[in-house]
């Protein structure tokens, strides 16, 4: 399959070629004209849906497909159950094979920009071939899409441009759609190769919420396709689906809810998607990496929810993970003495993969292939090639894809413990703030001062695209008598040892706060994160920003140091 993908929110235009997809911008608004909308209650949660699968097509020249019929319905049938589509109406129209002429395709989309309304999600999901041709215009391969004959007889296939819908117009209908949440899914071979807007690495979501989608306020318009540029987008017959598929509908019945709120959102599928579908088609002797691309996105996106029956149950949270004790070669630690209840010591610097590899040898529990499953999310260490081994060349670099109690159990195994929210705050502020039992502030924004210097921390747009060594930056670190700390903005997020807790106020809204362990709440599922990465903005660099994650989350920026009384 050949394909082209074209979406626009007024911003992004995404297209293919033989060196795979480039993104263009385009300076060009969502229309604001009035259309005539079908009568909607106001406040109702819509959700409306074009499904288009085509295997067959009239003209024989043009390659019969296996699976997109099949993927088509099981995506309709999904979106249909209410059991997952906690919407107050679902509108879907779906396509298939015959059905899917130009001129209904055409409609189809027309009829989206009439009735779709601010507040509306809307899915448009395609599966069939997809073509560019010589001078760069590329189409929608449709049922009665015919093949050029003049170039099919110089043995080259393109197709004859009135019988397919072209990048402009198929650019127009989407900018026609209004709802601020648009998802356009794309399974298909070399399907995109894009500039991608947000870190493909894992994110950190907010804690569970006690009603389907109360709270999700995210939006955005965004296009998630099966395999980059120059890959091909594999069909597993043991599935009965393009694998692409396969997964997303795994996914969004809840495997992708990775902090088991019981709401899927759309991070979490991509995430999913990210993983699965490479995994999978590797196993299979080929390569195949989804792309995500997007416009104005916001956390907080919701999808589907899901049954708790057998879905997705948490396991057991147990506290104290075995280990053995010692001390890692060459551990160094930094005394914080200032503005401080207690003194404490910290480590100058993020564990690294050998210190890591130390522990996990002498604690052979915490192997990649031994690890319980109640311990990580199932890509702990993914970035390690073998379960005795390690990246050699990124040695001084800090382990990252480890989880809370992985981290935890390295700390106990030195002697020493994850800091609190407010030792960490209180050593990134070099002694130029204020603490107490229940927590801390600084007077400047960064470790270095409050003004954003991006030659100081290893962040996303910064000098280094992936973890830099522990010890890179030193200029940004935060400067105690013992010595400096280092990239305690950027490189890698850190685990803190406090929970996030929610908290009805009461009006009856919901707020989330941090407590240190022991506090008399009950905690929720999230344990607290700071300190940025090279994922993060200049925003998530702030000594005061505050992140959480459920405590299994292995991400390929999160890591932790340790501190000791």
């Amino acid at each position: 399959m050949i394909f082209a993908l074209f979406f626009a929110n007024g911003v992004l235009t995404v297209s293919a070629d033989e060196k795979g997809v480039s993104v263009k911008p385009k300076d060009r608004a969502m229309p604001g004209s009035a259309t005539e909308l079908d009568s909607a209650v106001e406040g109702e949660r819509v959700l409306r849906a074009l499904i288009i699968g085509i295997n067959r097509f009239q003209d024989g020249k043009i390659r019969e497909l296996r699976y997109c019929r099949s993927d088509a319905d099981s995506l309709t049938a999904l979106l249909s159950d209410q059991r997952y589509i906690p919407f107050d109406r679902v509108e879907a129209t779906t396509l298939l094979d015959h059905e899917a002429t130009k001129e209904r395709v055409r409609a189809a989309l027309e009829n989206l920009g009439r009735k779709s309304a601010p507040q509306d999600t809307v899915i448009v999901y395609f599966s069939s071939h997809g073509i560019q041709q010589d001078q760069g215009e590329a189409f929608w391969v449709l049922h009665d899409s015919r093949v050029d004959m003049e170039a099919f007889n110089r043995r080259r296939l393109r197709v004859d441009p009135e019988t397919a819908l072209e990048q402009s117009e198929i650019t127009k209908l989407l900018n026609g759609i209004r709802a601020r949440r648009l998802l356009v899914l794309v399974d298909s071979c070399f399907s995109a190769a894009t500039v991608i807007s947000y870190p493909r690495g894992k994110n950190f979501k907010a804690p569970k919420v006690r009603n389907p989608f109360a709270g999700f306020k995210g939006e955005g318009r965004v296009v998630i396709t099966a395999s980059e540029g120059t890959q091909r987008a594999a069909e597993l017959p043991s599935l009965g689906h393009g694998a692409f598929t396969y997964f997303l509908l795994e996914g969004l019945k809840g495997k992708a809810d990775s902090n088991l709120d019981n709401v899927v959102e759309l991070w979490e599928i991509w995430q999913y998607l990210d993983k699965k579908v490479t995994d999978a088609v590797h196993k299979e002797g080929a390569e195949q990496r989804p792309t995500i691309s997007s416009v104005h996105l916001t956390h907080g996106f919701p999808l589907t929810t899901y049954p708790l029956s057998g879905i997705q149950t948490p396991d057991a949270l147990p506290e104290k993970p075995g280990y053995a004790t010692g001390e890692p070669p060459g551990a160094e630690w930094v005394t914080i003495n200032r503005d401080v209840g207690r003194p404490f010591h910290i480590s100058p610097t993020e564990i690294t993969n050998r210190q890591f590899f130390d522990f996990v040898m002498a604690n052979p529990k915490w192997r990649k292939d031994r690890i319980p499953g109640h311990y990580h999310d199932g890509d702990y260490l993914r970035h390690w090639p073998g379960p005795d081994t390690y990246p050699k060349e990124l040695e001084d670099h800090p382990v990252t894809y480890v989880s809370w109690f992985a981290a935890k159990a390295f700390a106990e195994w030195t002697g020493a413990r994850l800091p609190s929210e407010s030792e960490w705050t209180t050593a990134a502020s070099g002694g130029k703030g204020s603490a107490s039992r229940t927590g801390a502030s600084s007077s400047q924004l960064y470790p270095w001062g409050s003004k954003w210097n991006p030659a100081l921390c290893n962040h996303r747009n910064g000098t280094d695209p992936e973890t830099a060594s522990v010890r890179a930056f030193e200029q940004g670190g935060s400067l105690w008598p013992d010595g400096v700390i280092y990239n305690l903005s950027g490189n890698a997020w850190e685990w803190c040892n406090d929970w996030v807790f929610e908290y009805s106020t009461p009006s009856g809204t919901k707020e989330f706060v941090v407590a240190p362990v022991g506090a008399n709440k009950k905690p929720a599922i999230n344990r607290l994160i700071k300190g940025g990465s090279f994922l993060a903005d200049r925003l998530g660099c702030m000594i005061s920003s505050t992140v959480w994650a459920d405590p299994r989350l292995c991400a390929e920026d999160g890591g932790f140091r340790v501190v000791r009384d």
